[in-house]
């Protein structure tokens, strides 16, 4: 359904983020971990000892950790940290990776039963409830969140689209692309991004195309639509679609981006790692973050808050894939 790329009808043309750079990460309102604890604006929960990512959504940290693998497959607890420092249980079993709009709402996830269908639930971090979960077959994931409308598929041909706050079922969604046995990884507004083994493009709903490249991403779009950031399995890059043209980031020499999150407004976060690092990341790799403003590329360091590449924060980062946003 090509009007799902549009739920985003309002010109986003002009959204560019705030006039400056936060230097820390609670003006961010992003979630950062250390190792021992998990902060999101001034409150803080003891760090897990299976944490597996942290997804972001207005007023809410969803995180996820392993509790072990009884059931035939990962199972994880899914639960909140909310800004005014309580918590909840979210979920239990066999749950897929959350993932969450940093500019809205809604957190979504996935959970399943061996050798059966999946169950998407919606959750809302202004009311605290789940307020919808559909079934849908079996192996379907969580791919992206933004304002109301989920990306769910798998990495075959499966691609749905669901807007749960306006009933009815997932759709099937139907995108004009180049890249032949590609999958589609993040779609917002009127742009999708399109990725398969050595090629990748970023089409808009009519089938344009906007920029292809001869290389393999998981993208994630920021929350006004109009940027994408790319992560490869070197570098990251940024790419503007409203003025087709590449997002030049200020990142020192010696660093190269391994991993990104939008946050609510804009900013994107960068995490890098020295230049000369091979992949896969060593654990023990020293880990640089940065807040990147876009389009100008302005990048300013974050306080350090981890020492290597082996604590997981949640960051996107194709050494894991899009689905599952693990560290190193």
């Amino acid at each position: 359904i090509v009007e799902a790329l549009r739920t985003s009808a309002a010109d986003n043309s002009s959204i560019v983020g705030p006039a400056s750079t936060p230097s820390d990460w609670t003006s961010l309102e992003v979630p950062w971990v250390d190792h021992n604890q998990i902060h999101f604006g001034d409150a803080s929960i003891l760090r897990p000892t299976g944490l597996v990512t942290i997804a972001a959504a207005e007023g809410a940290a969803i995180v996820a950790d392993d509790t072990g693998d009884g059931q035939g497959g990962e199972t994880r607890q899914v639960s909140a940290l909310y800004a005014d420092g309580t918590t909840a249980v979210l979920g239990n079993g066999l749950v897929g990776i959350p993932l969450a709009d940093p500019g809205g709402a809604l957190a979504a996830w996935t959970t399943s039963i061996p050798a059966g269908d999946t169950t998407v639930n919606v959750f809302d971090t202004e009311s605290r409830e789940v307020i919808a979960s559909t079934t849908v077959g079996a192996d379907i994931r969580v791919l992206s969140v933004h304002g109301d409308t989920l990306l769910l598929g798998n990495l075959d041909d499966v691609e749905l689209t669901w807007s749960p706050t306006s009933g009815g079922d997932p759709q099937p969604l139907s995108v004009a692309r180049t890249v032949d046995d590609g999958f589609i990884s993040d779609t917002a507004g009127d742009v999708a991004f399109a990725t398969r083994l050595g090629a990748s493009e970023l089409v808009r709903a009519d089938g344009t195309t906007v920029a292809a490249f001869d290389d393999s991403y998981f993208a994630s779009i920021s929350p006004s639509s109009r940027f994408v950031a790319m992560s490869g399995q070197r570098y990251i890059r940024v790419w503007d679609a409203t003025a087709d043209q590449e997002v030049q980031l200020g990142l020192p020499a010696d660093q190269r981006g391994e991993a990104t999150r939008w946050s609510p407004d804009g900013v994107l976060v960068v995490r890098t790692v020295p230049t000369e690092t091979g992949t896969p990341i060593p654990p023990d790799t020293p880990v640089t973050y940065f807040a990147c403003q876009v389009p100008s590329g302005a990048c300013q360091s974050l306080p350090s808050v981890t020492e290597s590449a082996g604590l997981a924060d949640g960051l996107e980062s194709s050494s894991a894939g899009q689905f599952a946003t693990y560290v190193g």
